[in-house]
């Protein structure tokens, strides 16, 4: 159907009468606001804030030997003091500890006319926790009572730098060790004398300052006094105020009470204006347009587009124009063609989507079954504990594992990993699996189950496909391991005193199925009571996060660290949470395929060289 007339623009309408409303809110807005600002800012916050600051300054000055006290502690022993992150203003404890311990080392003496340094560790750190703690409750106690945003205390440690030491700091920011979260003390901050300028002339001048400091910091907009405080007659620091510039304006807000009265008086009309035009002009089209849309969705007859292009042929011979409503039914009707069209190819290509993820659905867990995932896998035996565990990075993988006993006293161990992804992987992944498993079930040392399975893989390898392998045997009587490796990831021993070890080959040998006639290396490591093996593809070191960066080696030695005395399956899920932790929200690169097992006990372990020796 072919559009004529002008196109005349509804939203052009509205953006107009919007500029009209926004140019009219803010004149109001920024008068009224002026007003405000003018009549309340500096007089009324300095006011009260000076209030505030004079009290704890009478407070510092009536026990001034004591707080002059705690800040010669702050100074020098800052580090022994740790404050609870959760402190709750009750000193009463941290009182009555000092108070035992003073008793018991200095009966008689009294605290204020020892030096710092003369007491001993213990009773020196319970005095400076009272005092702190008790002042940190002066402090609390008259910020909630004069209602106040923060209250603090600091001393400059260079004022060339124009560093400020915070002694009491009104936010609790976290200090945590060995675990336990502890209030961060004597944060120590650059604060810029052109931004805080009557800050730093209360302490270089040593008298009340003229006005306050106005800042936009993390904690919000704050207006900041500072006072200097003197302890016979020495100065020693400053007692600050903040206040959020919201609380104390209170008359902003009933002017912006009368601003709102006054906006709406202002815009009833415009409003009631907009409203008729809109629901006239409007609003009336569109339902019109909205009951074709629901008829469509619940019906989804096409014939509904030639029934709304008649309509609109109709409309637009009475009017001069098309605007959005119309050229959005004009739209409408060709998509309802198009969505036919649409409808009609994405049943074929469906049912093909369905069949395929049938089909993917199936093969993945067919490998699944394939691999041993029943844990505990020899609940009869208990002289071992052995978990494994495979996350393939498509539907399905070319990572592998698999353990199984060749005797009443040899169990084998297996890991690799076949070149690619997805179901070529997974296919060659079977082939692998099953010759290592034949030719070490027949009683071949790992280094010739390796070689004849080498030469059978390398037989019709038309995709040049490969695979990394190790392959341990490992005797539960004397807890001797020996095993080959055909270029695979190299595998750690944990031992039960804490240590790790690679457990890297005499010499690296090409993969499997590379090329025919390799001859593989025999290996041999020691395994006692305690011991634990794990065994990896290179889907847990080549990890990647979204900056590109590799898990790695080191981190990964790092934290099997931490973990030497785990049993496997809580050695491997501490694995695989710590390296999805690491890679974040990026993609899973590669499969990651883990296996872990640890010695309980051994018939006849071998006796300690070092203990003959002796």
């Amino acid at each position: 159907m072919k559009q004529e007339g002008k196109r005349f623009s509804l939203m052009a309408q509205f953006n107009r009468m919007f500029t009209v409303f926004v140019i009219v809110a803010m004149t109001f807005s920024g008068v009224v606001s002026y007003i405000n600002q003018t009549r309340f800012y500096h007089s009324e916050v300095k006011r009260n804030m000076e209030h505030v600051a004079d009290y704890l300054n009478v407070l510092f000055t009536a026990q001034g030997n004591e707080f002059a006290r705690l800040k010669e502690y702050f100074v020098t022993y800052r580090d022994e003091l740790l404050i609870p992150f959760d402190f709750s203003g009750d000193y009463s404890p941290a009182r009555d500890n000092f108070e035992r311990l003073w008793s018991a080392h200095y009966p008689g003496q009294a605290a204020a006319d020892m030096p710092l340094a003369d007491m001993v560790p213990e009773v020196r750190r319970a005095y400076g926790l009272y005092l702190y703690e008790f002042w940190f409750y002066q402090m609390e106690q008259a910020r909630t009572a004069f209602d106040v945003k923060y209250t603090y205390f600091v001393y400059p440690v260079s004022e060339e730098d124009h560093i400020m030491c915070y002694m009491f700091d009104g936010f609790r920011d976290k200090d945590t060790r060995d675990g336990q979260d502890y209030i961060l003390l004597g944060a120590e901050a650059q604060e810029d004398p052109g931004a805080l300028f009557n800050k730093w002339t209360a302490w270089t001048t040593g008298r009340k300052p003229a006005s306050v400091d106005v800042q936009d910091n993390k904690y919000g907009h704050v207006f900041i006094y500072s006072e200097p405080v003197y302890i016979n007659g020495e100065k020693i620091g400053l007692v600050c105020v903040e206040v959020l510039v919201e609380s104390v304006n209170q008359a902003i807000w009933s002017m912006t009470v009368i601003l709102v009265v006054l906006l709406c008086v202002a815009l009833l009309i415009p409003t009631t204006v907009m409203l008729w035009w809109i629901r006239n002009k409007v609003l009336r089209r569109l339902d019109g347009l909205e009951k074709h849309v629901a008829e469509y969705s619940v019906n989804k007859d096409v014939t509904l587009a030639d029934t709304m292009e008649k309509e609109l042929e109709a409309g637009m011979k009475s009017s001069r124009h098309e605007d959005e409503i119309t050229i959005l039914a004009i739209q409408f009707v060709q998509m309802i063609r198009e969505l036919e069209t649409y409808m009609q190819n994405i049943q074929a290509v469906t049912a093909d989507r369905e069949r395929i993820a049938t089909e993917l659905n199936v093969a993945t867990n067919i490998q699944a079954s394939m691999l041993p995932n029943i844990f505990p896998a020899f609940p009869e035996r208990d002289e071992f504990d052995l978990f494994a565990s495979m996350t393939p990075a498509k539907e399905v993988g070319g990572d592998f594992y698999d353990f199984f006993m060749t005797d009443e006293n040899h169990m084998a161990l297996v890991i690799a990993d076949v070149s690619g992804k997805g179901i070529p992987a997974a296919l060659f992944m079977v082939i692998a699996k099953t010759l290592i498993k034949n030719h070490t079930q027949m009683g071949k040392p790992p280094e010739i189950a390796l070689r004849d399975a080498n030469n059978q893989l390398c037989e019709g390898n038309s995709e040049s496909m490969f695979v990394t392998a190790w392959l341990g045997l490992l005797d539960l009587v004397t807890g001797d391991l020996s095993f080959s490796d055909a270029g695979h990831e190299t595998p750690f021993i944990l031992r039960a005193d804490g240590e790790v070890e690679l457990l890297k080959p005499r010499r690296k040998v090409p993969p499997l199925a590379i090329m025919d006639g390799l001859k593989y290396r025999e290996n041999h490591a020691q395994l006692n009571v305690g011991d634990s093996l794990f065994l990896y593809t290179d889907g847990v070191p080549e990890a990647t996060d979204a900056n590109e960066e590799l898990y790695g080696m080191e981190r990964l030695e790092a934290f099997l660290r931490l973990h030497t005395s785990d049993a496997p399956q809580n050695l491997l899920e501490a694995v695989h949470e710590n390296v999805n932790q690491f890679v974040g929200d990026a993609p899973q690169f590669d499969d990651l395929t883990m296996l872990g097992m640890q010695i309980r006990s051994l018939a006849a372990p071998k006796k300690d060289e070092n203990a003959d020796e002796s």
